[in-house]
């Protein structure tokens, strides 16, 4: 029961279903209760019989199978026991009843808890009674996130914007198969951290990937590195650092010298700086000092220019003391070299004036006023702040002139500005509420000065401390300031005014009447009186003036003609005595008010009052120039209540809502001065629509009929003389059918045929970019959906029309908002005629497409909705922005909400189109709205002599400054009437307002003219805050703002933005959609028949109006979406390429949901860049069920745009989490630029291997200014392109070329494949951007130089091991893979065709591209029918198609091979021919990673060596071995011996079977094993076996060889041709015939006869020598060599040698020995004598000389005798030498002298050696007195021991004496010793030494 063969597995069928678990029938039970023999179970496979899980994730599932295999007849039942394994419990079912010839698989779950080994044995049983075992084992692991890079270095991007910061990316790779979970975790340092990676935390898959962006935020202080720990949940932590190169910019200032000119005196003043980045990089600034001055502040104090854009510094001055400044601000760059901001001017001191020198207040009763008129002159050039604090005399005002910028900041203190040389009239009026008499000093201040306080107020703060300082050591100040002291001329007047008792008392001193409505003017008239009562104690005379109308103030006021009639008073004039009163009766005739009345009637009547007679009248007068003053004023005052009807809001405005979709709000009706019962009734405009019909699109319902509720009955409240009103709630409704933008009025009529209107604005559309704001309400509610139908006009080829699909939104009844990221399209079952999954045909008309009424949203259309639900309650409680809200005004919302959030993406994403692509001369950031509101001029008038000239615009905007009239006119090529880009505006405020007012206006109508729908904005909308506020100051002064708006900046922002956003985003649907023109769809889809798939995938109907809430060009985009997406989700995420699953079908009906995942932009980048399928596109999520998954595709996607240099800043979360807006305007990007990334043409590199490839490419471009490309080259294989040049690419103006070089380092044989992309860059606002380039790149190996060349010869039959020598030229270290082409002809030679050579390539490519495992199984059944099978290895060899070559004669057992850079090394190879010639092997180092080298290997085949030859038994053959030419192996010969003149006549045994021929075949079989297979073979000693050889043979048989073999004629005999080398003396028949052998015995001994076939020899001499011949015998199989031998034998000589030499020393004899005969000789070499040496073998070439050295050495003196006998093996003789040797005495090994003194002992060394291999014990004797020594000296093997000689003369002289050291082993040595003393007489001594002891 173990695992068998696939033969044996193969006759059981895979059974899948229906196997059970127990026995259940009786055929079952009765098979399973079997015991089984053991041939039977051997027929039960179970295995294999070892599980590796290999290495598992801790509480990790893994799951193996364990195959089941029944080849029996009957029923089996298997059950497998894991109680004892818990970490395999998963595992089910545990027991299977396996029918008759059946298999299954059982899975085996794996899921353990404990880390480490995991090693159990489970059990099984069959039948439950025969037992197995299965060996499972596993190494549990924790779970491992691993980093593609351990640093990241983040570079600048051209293409982002500044708020995109840097971004790079990091790869999460889990090789484990769990899914890890991480967390990354900053480490925060002492200088912070400026990066951040998203997403934070997350999840990767098992054995995926998943890529993380790390985003650096930059700023001026942002550090430049950080470090992340990537912290796996329950695994390893990794380290990330991050690291920013930053890049250098060109940024300048617009004006380097700012200049304030006259600043007033502590008064703020502020001037504006503008830096302009004309570079390619963002910069970021920093003001060095922010405090330059005492009172100037420098904003910001840091920042960022953007790239082609700008960033201002405000300078606010706000001085304390009057001075002359001159002043440098330093600003620095980071990377960048630093600026020089020179701010200069003066402050001037105040110098107003007042005109009259005191003010006189001479009786002056209390209870009236009196006012002295003065003027106020300021005659400097500065604005002056006047300021008059009356708070401790509460009973003056000042009154100023109206509409001056005169104001009361705090109760009783009024000031006001004067502009300078303005003047102002005033006046001071004195009204007391009793008797006193003032005397004082007017407390006036100009500019703060004049107070006593003033000199500590004006005083400026001191700068933080934590400002930086600046640290320059050059002087800041140009010209220091010295702040003077204020001297100012006071304005102080005197101020002396009575206050008098009033003798007459008023009361009351107003009078109002209230006036019925018109329908009750028949009532009698109104009367009211008044009493005057004299207090005093004197008569007076009193005058009501009724002739005019006086005010308080002095002024006159508005009386019409209308108003003398009204009133009658009476009595007009009297006298009083004191105590005394009067009633004065006031009556209104309501019958004089006239309909031209309007408002409200006041008419202010002066009264006079004279004591005793006339004199207080004339005093009166001749004080003011006989001008009078009042005593009182009465105010009458009639308030009429006409018929009218207020609206709320008094603007109705609608969300736009797609075609027929119905909007409806609600707006409130206050009905004022009708009775209860009137009916009011409603009236609409009807419009003409485009195709001339009529319709009426709002519709208005009014409850009950319009009939008027009645007031409620409640008093008039005193204070307002109102009545609360009850208000008419109004329903209007808008739907329309086709595309209206709709400015309308619905009029409001009464029973009288009063007309009040109300404006309506309204819109339907069928775009994305104007019902936004209806899918952001609804996206939960509703969906988009397609409906089926037939396109008619449009058929394909087979005549047929087209399917077609209409977009349409409709509700979706869905309980709870949708998912995230659930799709709403469809997913469909590709592709018929008819879809499965169309929407029923009882969706109808157009109607019932649209929205429904019901409980989804209709009824709820306001803007937004909750604010209808606050309608009602009056504003109570509500912001600024909410009141404008309910007004009718658009708004923004706050991001605090989700609409909010919804609406800044939005505005994001047009900021981001319009900052890149909307401006002339490349990109220009904007933010809405202040860059677009603001920058609305390039030049302004500013005139200094006006008095004005400080309210001038804030802005001052140089030459390079673009407006939004330059961007319309780069839009749409045209230039607004009446508009110019160049244009000034006034200094003037007014004037300013009205001239933009007029410029927004044309700017909407021509907009609304291309179709934009804009009616719900108004020209105020767009003006800058300034001139709103202006304007709004205006419409109340004129009283044409009837709505009571009270501005504020946070509600006019929320209005600028949304105005601006509107404005933008319409400009883009008239101006820039409809470039999504007609044109063939699949430009890009090149690898298949466009037309037909076009045909296939269904259309989105193109009509205009098919669609409720698309375009036409949006549901082009979705047709192009489709299209591509179907054509090539199969090709990129093919299953063959792609590890994940195909994605699945879908159709694209939207711009947000349907692209999250970002498989259709790839599909689409993948159809017009093929090349970015393999390196980024395959590594996507195909089906992502996490936000990460999106994130990392959105992220790849990001990562081609910036590899396509697409001028496109979209980052992967805003692909990830899509904004419909953004993806609509990244996808028309893409249907414009995609089309220029396909080659316009291809460019062919070709040259020789290892060799550079060049090619230009020649640019020309036609414009009058140079433009600027960048060059870059993509693809899989770029990084093997280069650009010699570099990058940046100047073309020259006006059709000069310039030649573009593209180099290429061939190191690959195989053809490669780029894309060179040429991309425009500006390289300033003035340069011309121009049109992506791409050129297809080829390269061709035209030429191959082998990098090395060996050359072999070798017999036919015979292996021969070489030794190839490589080395690794390049620069890297490499693993190559050998590869072998072999081929008759030389495939590298030049004069060979091309098509070998490309034969070559295309060899070696098809082998490259082989998988790794290159094992397979070829069965020797399949050649020759034999039933013993033999695994071969499919060794890397190949041969040339054309070359019939049969068996492959070079092989290397090196597969692959590691090598270093510039390392050299050998490579083993095999050369065995099986054909006489040569042969040629291309051996070729091939690695993927670095390149390809190629060696030659020339092989040369000579005739096989000879093969045994056997003969009839006869006395003249001999046998005897010979040698071969290089004394290796013998050779087999046939050895003849006969005499001069004689003939022999023998018979020769040819044998059957070649036995080098299938020994050859066998090695080469061997070869081709497998190490399994061969080890199998090798146990049973059938490595040789025949099946072996005829497999090899069969491969080796060419087509006509092949028929004859197996062939219908096969032939039973092999015909030979028989050839021999001396044919004068050897007789052969010419050819001979030998069977075809069927058991073939590679041993060729002991042959029968029944073995070989008998041919005739005869051999005839006439002259003694040695005859050898050569037989060949040869057929189309094989080849044969046997050699044939006649000798014919000669007598010898005899020579003596005699040597002499001293003992132990050498010499040598050369004896010379000469082979005249042609054949080689091996002499054996026998000496024998002691002392005499000679090599044992000497071989002797034929013709050729050699010496025998013949050494003779004694080792004593003596006389040797020896003999040297010299025995050729080749012929049999034998040379002899008698030798003598005689050995004389040897010589002194040493002469030392030594210089002794006389009676003196003197000692030497003598160094004594043993040179033999044992250990010496020497004796030393002296037969001289004056030499003493050791008497013994011991002596190991090998080493050398020194021996110490005293000497001690005792009279001078010289003396030698030798010195002996005697032994039996090893060899004598002698020292001479010579030694001087300072005695006159020699001497000499001998000393013998000898040895002691032999060890």
């Amino acid at each position: 029961m173990e695992t068998r063969s696939s033969s044996m597995t193969g006759k059981a069928g895979r059974v899948t279903e229906g196997i059970n678990a127990l026995p259940s029938t009786n055929q079952e039970v009765a098979d399973c209760s079997r015991t089984l023999t053991a041939q039977q179970l051997h027929q039960v496979v179970i295995g294999p019989s070892s599980i590796d899980f290999g290495e598992v994730c801790v509480a990790s599932v893994c799951v193996r199978t364990l195959d089941l295999v029944n080849n029996l007849q009957v029923y089996v039942w298997v059950q497998l026991e894991l109680d004892c394994c818990p970490e395999l419990q998963r595992s089910s079912p545990l027991s299977h009843v396996l029918p008759p010839l059946s298999r299954a698989t059982l899975p085996l779950v794996l899921e353990s808890t404990k880390l480490g080994k995991f090693h159990k044995s489970i059990s099984y049983t069959v039948n439950n009674c025969h037992r197995g075992h299965v060996l499972v084992q596993s190494q549990v692991v924790p779970v491992v996130l691993q980093l593609s890079q351990s640093q990241v270095v983040l570079s600048p991007s051209p293409s982002y914007l500044a708020p995109s910061g840097y971004r790079g990316t990091v790869t999460l790779v889990n090789p484990r198969n769990h899914p890890a979970d991480f967390t990354w975790r900053p480490i925060i340092t002492e200088k912070g951290i400026a990066f951040s990676i998203r997403p934070a935390t997350g999840t990767v898959e098992a054995y995926r990937e998943l890529d993380c962006e790390v985003m650096w935020h930059p700023s001026f202080y942002s550090p430049v590195e950080g470090q992340f720990d990537l912290c796996v949940h329950q695994g390893n932590t990794a380290h990330l650092r991050c690291v920013t190169k930053l890049g250098s910019s060109t940024v300048k200032l617009s004006e380097k010298h700012l200049v304030f000119r006259s600043v007033p005196l502590n008064f703020p003043s502020v001037r504006t700086a503008t830096l302009y980045n004309t570079g390619h990089n963002h910069a970021y600034f920093q003001v060095l000092d922010v405090y330059p001055l005492p009172g100037m502040v420098v904003s910001p104090p840091e920042g960022v220019v953007p790239v082609g854009g700008q960033a201002e510094v405000q300078v606010h001055l706000n001085p304390g003391a009057v001075m002359k400044f001159d002043t440098r601000v330093e600003i620095v760059l980071r990377n960048m070299k630093s600026l020089e901001l020179r701010v200069g001017g003066s402050v001037e001191p105040p110098l107003v004036d007042i005109n009259v020198k005191s003010f006189l207040f001479h009786g002056v009763h209390s209870g009236s006023s009196r006012g002295v008129p003065f003027s106020l002159r300021n005659r400097s050039s500065a604005l002056a702040r006047v300021q008059f604090d009356l708070s401790e005399h509460t009973d003056f005002t000042i009154h100023f002139p109206p509409h001056s910028a005169g104001t009361s900041q705090e109760p009783d203190v009024f000031a006001m500005d004067l502009q300078g040389q303005q003047t102002a009239e005033c006046c001071l009026v004195f009204s007391p509420k009793q008797v006193a008499a003032y005397d004082f000093n007017l407390p006036v201040t100009v500019n703060s000065v004049g107070l006593p306080s003033s000199s500590s107020s004006s005083s400026s703060p001191a700068p933080p401390s934590s400002v930086p300082k600046s640290s320059s050591s050059r002087a800041q100040h140009i010209v220091t300031p010295r702040p003077l002291p204020v001297a100012m001329e006071t304005l102080s007047r005197r101020v002396q005014a009575t206050a008098l008792r009033a003798p007459l008392e008023m009361s009351p001193s107003s009078l109002p009447f209230d006036l019925e409505p018109l329908s009750s003017l028949t009532t009698s008239s109104q009367t009211q009186t008044v009493e005057l009562r004299n207090v005093s104690e004197k008569r007076v005379s009193w005058r009501i003036d009724c002739s005019a109308a006086v005010t308080p103030g002095g002024g006159s006021g508005t009386c019409t003609s209308s108003s003398e009639g009204m009133f009658t008073i009476c009595p007009t004039t009297g006298t009083l005595e004191p105590q005394q009163c009067v009633s004065v009766t006031v009556s209104l005739s309501p019958e004089r008010v006239t309909p031209v009345t309007a408002g409200q009637i006041q008419v202010s009547l002066p009264l006079f009052l004279s004591e005793e007679g006339e004199e207080e009248r004339e005093r009166e007068k001749g004080e003011e120039g006989g001008v009078p003053h009042p005593y009182r004023v009465l105010s009458l005052s009639a308030i009429p209540h006409p018929p009218r009807i207020t609206f709320l809001p008094p603007r109705v405005l609608l969300t736009p809502v797609p075609l027929d979709t119905p909007s409806t709000t609600t707006f409130s009706l206050l009905p004022t001065g009708y009775p209860s019962g009137s009916c009011l009734r409603a009236e609409v405009e009807e419009m003409v629509l485009e195709d001339g019909s009529r319709l009426k699109p709002l519709s208005v319902s009014l409850p009950h009929n319009g009939t008027v509720p009645p007031q409620p009955q409640t008093h008039t409240e005193p204070q307002t003389h109102t009545k609360p009103q009850t208000h008419i709630t109004c329903t209007v409704t808008f739907c329309s059918p086709q595309p209206l933008d709709l400015t309308s009025h619905i009029t409001f009529l009464d029973h009288l045929n009063n007309r009040f209107q109300v404006e309506v604005c309204a819109t339907a559309d069928n775009s994305l970019l104007t019902v936004w704001p209806y899918l952001s309400l609804h996206r939960s509610e509703q969906q988009i959906v397609l409906k089926s139908g037939r396109l008619s006009g449009f058929s394909g080829e087979s005549g047929c029309s087209q399917m077609t699909r209409e977009a349409v939104l409709q509700p979706c009844y869905s309980p709870s908002p949708l998912s995230r990221y659930t799709s709403s399209s469809s997913t469909f079952a590709f592709l018929s005629s008819t879809s499965n999954h169309s929407i029923s045909d009882s969706v109808g008309d157009r109607r019932s497409r649209s929205v429904s009424a019901g409980p989804g949203p209709r009824g709820k259309e306001d803007w937004p909705q909750k604010e209808r639900e606050r309608g009602g309650e009056g504003g109570v409680g509500l912001t600024d922005q909410q009141q404008w809200q309910q007004q009718g005004i658009p708004v923004f919302p706050g991001q605090d909400s989700e609409e909010g959030l919804y609406y800044h993406s939005i505005l994001q994403a047009v900021q981001k189109w319009f900052s890149q692509f909307g401006w002339p001369r490349g990109p220009n950031p904007i933010s809405l709205p202040h860059s677009l509101r603001r920058v609305v001029c390039k030049v302004q008038t500013v005139d200094s002599s006006s008095s004005e000239w400080r309210n001038s615009y804030l802005m001052s905007h140089g030459k390079d400054t673009r407006t939004v009239y330059d961007m319309l006119r780069h839009l749409s090529g045209q230039t607004l009437p009446g508009v110019s880009t160049s244009q000034s505006l006034s200094c003037n405020l007014t004037e300013r307002v009205q001239q933009l007012l007029h410029q927004n206006t044309v700017l909407l109508a021509f907009l609304r003219r291309q179709g934009a729908c804009l009616s719900h904005i108004r020209p105020e909308y767009l003006l800058d805050s300034q001139e709103f506020s202006h304007w709004s100051s205006l419409q109340a002064q004129s009283q044409c703002d009837q709505t009571g708006m009270v501005y504020s900046s946070m509600a006019f922002e929320s209005l600028s933005k949304r105005a601006w956003m509107d404005v933008l985003l319409q400009t883009y649907k008239v101006l820039v959609l409809p470039r999504v023109t007609e044109g063939p769809l699949s430009l890009g889809l090149q690898s298949c028949d466009s037309g037909s798939m076009e045909q296939q995938v269904p259309r989105i109907n193109p009509k205009p109006l098919a669609s409720n809430v698309y375009s036409t060009w949006e549901r082009r985009l979705l047709t192009w979406l489709n299209l591509h997406y179907h054509t090539m989700r199969t090709t990129v995420w093919s299953p063959l390429t792609c590890r994940g699953d195909v994605p699945s079908a879908r159709w694209v009906v939207n711009f947000d949901l349907d692209l999250a995942d970002g498989l259709v932009l790839a599909a689409v980048l993948a159809a017009y860049c093929p090349f970015l399928i393999s390196s980024h596109l395959q590594r996507m999520y195909t089906s992502s069920s996490r936000l990460e998954q999106n994130l990392h595709n959105g992220i790849i996607l990001s990562q081609a745009f910036t590899l396509l240099c697409l001028d496109i800043d979209i980052q992967p979360t805003e692909l990830s989490d899509p904004n419909p807006v953004l993806m609509l305007m990244l996808c028309v990007y893409l249907y414009e630029r995609l089309p220029q990334y396909l080659p316009r043409r291809t460019i062919t590199l070709s040259g020789s291997l290892h060799h550079i490839f060049t090619k230009q490419v020649c640019l020309k471009s036609p414009s009058s200014r140079p433009m600027w490309y960048h060059a870059s080259i993509v693809g899989k294989e770029a990084h093997h392109f280069s650009l010699p040049q570099g990058a940046s690419i100047t073309i020259p103006p006006k059709g000069r070329g310039v030649e573009v070089t593209v180099q290429y380092s061939c190191s690959f044989l195989r053809p490669m494949e780029a894309v060179l992309l040429l991309t425009s860059r500006s390289a300033s606002s003035a340069s011309p951007s121009g049109a992506i380039l791409a050129f297809s790149l080829k390269t061709q190996v035209t030429h191959i130089t082998p990098s090395g060349i060996l050359k072999c010869k070798s017999p036919c039959y015979q292996l021969k091991e070489l030794q190839l020598k490589v080395k690794n030229p390049f620069s890297k270290d490499a693993k190559f893979r050998v590869v072998l082409v072999e081929s008759k002809a030389n495939l590298l030679q030049v004069e060979k065709s091309q098509e070998s050579q490309e034969n070559l390539i295309q060899q070696v490519f098809s082998r490259t591209n082989h998988s790794s495992d290159n094992n397979t199984s070829l069965s020797t059944d399949r050649l020759n029918g034999g039933s013993d099978c033999v695994e071969w290895e499919d060794s890397d060899l190949h041969s040339d198609p054309a070359d019939e070559c049969g068996v492959k004669e070079f092989f290397s057992p090196v597969r692959s091979m590691c090598l270093a850079s510039g390392q050299t090394d050998t490579i083993e190879l095999h050369y065995l021919p099986f054909h006489l010639g040569k042969r040629h092997c291309s051996v070729l180092l091939v690695s993927q990673q670095v390149g390809e080298l190629v060696y030659l290997v020339k092989g040369t085949a000579d005739l096989p060596l000879p093969s045994p030859l056997t003969t009839k038994p006869s006395p003249n053959v001999v046998h005897v071995n010979t040698i071969t030419s290089g004394g290796a192996d013998p050779r087999p010969v046939v050895n003849l011996r006969c005499g001069v003149g004689s003939t022999l006549d023998e018979v020769v045994c040819v044998p059957l079977v070649n036995g080098l021929w299938e020994r050859a075949l066998a090695t080469v079989g061997q070869q081709r094993m497998s190490p399994v297979e061969k080890q199998r073979r090798s146990l049973t000693d059938t490595l040789d076996s025949s099946t072996v050889r005829a497999g090899v043979a069969a491969t080796a048989l060419t087509a006509s060889q092949a028929l004859l073999v197996h062939g219908p004629g096969q032939s039973q005999v092999v015909e030979y041709t028989v050839e021999v080398s001396l044919p004068e003396h050897f007789l052969l028949p010419h050819t001979i015939t030998l069977p075809v052998a069927r058991d073939t015995r590679v041993t060729q001994d002991n042959l029968t006869d029944s073995e070989v076939v008998m041919v005739p020899l005869r051999f005839h001499a006439n002259v003694a020598g040695r005859f050898r011949c050569q037989l060949v015998l040869q057929s189309w199989r094989d080849i044969r060599v046997h050699l044939l031998e006649a000798v014919v034998t000669a007598e010898g000589g005899h020579a003596q040698l005699e040597f002499t030499t001293p003992a132990h020393l050498s010499v040598t004899q050369d004896i010379p020995l000469i082979n005249e005969s042609s054949q080689d000789w091996r002499l054996q070499g026998v000496v024998s004598g002691c002392g005499f040496y000679g090599p044992p073998v000497v071989y002797i070439r034929a013709g050729e000389k050699v010496c025998y050295p013949l050494t003779f050495r004694p080792i004593t003196q003596s006389i040797v005798t020896g003999r040297l006998s010299l025995l050729n093996d080749t012929d049999g003789t034998e040379h002899s030498f008698t030798l003598r040797g005689v050995g004389e005495r040897s010589l002194p090994l040493d002469h030392v002298v030594l210089h002794c003194p006389v009676r003196q002992v003197t000692h030497s060394t003598l160094l004594v050696p043993n040179y033999s291999q044992h250990p010496l014990t020497c004796k030393v004797v002296s037969d001289l007195s004056i030499v003493s020594g050791p008497p013994t000296l011991d002596i190991k093997p090998g080493h050398t021991v020194p021996y110490t000689v005293s000497v001690s003369p005792w009279k001078r002289g010289k003396h030698t004496e030798y010195i002996h050291p005697i032994a039996e082993y090893p060899p004598h040595f002698r020292t001479l010793l010579k030694h001087g003393s300072h005695t006159r007489k020699p001497w000499i001594a001998y000393i013998f030494l000898r040895p002691h002891a032999l060890s």
